[in-house]
């Protein structure tokens, strides 16, 4: 079966493959459209990320474009970036128009509450991540990226030492506590509103399934991510699919579809 992969990095940011290796692994993988996000934002918490130009970008999808002409696979040039507070995209109209897709992530809040290290359940930051959240739905972009995981959960873990494995529990926890069912029926209004995909993110299995239920039965479509950083998840989005045609979710595949939307 021939499968997209809309959310891809490479050494350009913090992946740990070159555009080459990419390219050359979803081909094996029978990827048949792929995109490269790699991350863009000049206000990231990350200096490696944030001091990352516009020319350099635009440079970056150029190389994308000609590295694809040596395989059989449609190569999609886009981003994934967080927004501003409201929504808005932080970068220029030059950069907006030669991104496909661009996905929107929660990867810090913008002014953000104190947050206290080891006081995972803080209320009022969790009020603060969903309104965003909300805000990032409603806002510009093609797709809300793994918005049920890989939370802003960095000032509460700082200096605390713990896994990969660590981190997607603490999300897990917080996710079924703070994110109920009233907050999904308002992130699926404003995904209505704004036309925005939401990911379907491999990496982790994300949304759980009855929000992914839920979303679709609202008729928001959604987008496959591996959201690979390494060699082992490029092209794996086979838990994308499977939970689509158990939902009945709309899983758009195709850069035609994709570019519509907007």
């Amino acid at each position: 079966m021939i499968r997209s992969d809309f959310h891809v990095h490479t050494v350009f940011s913090d992946g740990r493959n070159t555009i080459s290796d990419v390219l050359r692994l979803a081909a094996q993988r029978n990827i048949g459209t792929l995109a490269i996000t790699d991350h863009f934002d000049p206000r990231d918490w990350r200096p490696a990320i944030a001091s990352i130009s516009e020319l350099a970008l635009l440079r970056h999808f150029q190389e994308i474009r000609e590295e694809s002409t040596r395989q059989k696979i449609d190569v999609l040039c886009g981003l994934e970036t967080t927004p501003d507070s409201d929504g808005r995209l932080t970068f220029s109209t030059l950069v907006r128009q030669a991104s496909l897709p661009i996905i929107t992530s929660c990867h810090y809040i913008p002014d953000a509450p104190a947050a206290i290290p080891g006081e995972y359940f803080n209320d009022h930051y969790w009020k603060t991540c969903k309104e965003f959240m909300l805000q990032m739905a409603l806002g510009e972009g093609d797709i809300l990226g793994h918005c049920e995981d890989y939370l802003p959960i960095e000032p509460l873990i700082e200096g605390m030492g713990t896994t990969y494995e660590i981190r997607r529990r603490i999300c897990a926890e917080i996710v079924d506590r703070y994110f109920d069912r009233p907050y999904v029926e308002k992130l699926a209004d404003n995904l209505l509103s704004s036309g925005k995909c939401c990911e379907l993110h491999s990496a982790t299995r994300t949304p759980r399934e009855w929000v992914v239920r839920l979303l679709a039965q609202r008729g928001v479509p959604f987008t496959p991510g591996s959201d690979a950083h390494g060699e082992a998840l490029v092209g794996n989005t086979g838990w994308a699919y499977e939970i689509a045609e158990r939902t009945g979710a709309h899983l758009i595949s195709g850069r035609k579809e994709l570019y519509e939307r907007r």
